[in-house]
């Protein structure tokens, strides 16, 4: 699985990341809001328009906080 992120810079394909998150639990049919902490490698990075830059990304792994 991957995501797409905005980024403020252009990121080298193969970069490490680690992002974390919240999934609300009206998402995920859970009673509380859920934080994940994905951390995955950047397949490509582009500027969309000189203020935006997109980063697609492929999730390795994950893990639950709270």
């Amino acid at each position: 699985s991957g995501v797409l992120l905005p980024c403020s810079r252009v990121l080298d394909a193969g970069s490490a990341i680690e992002v974390e998150m919240i999934m609300h639990s009206t998402a995920l049919g859970t009673p509380e809001d859920v934080r994940v902490r994905c951390r995955g490698r950047v397949v490509r990075s582009y500027r969309k328009s000189p203020e935006r830059v997109e980063v697609a990304t492929v999730i390795d792994n994950y893990e639950m906080l709270s």
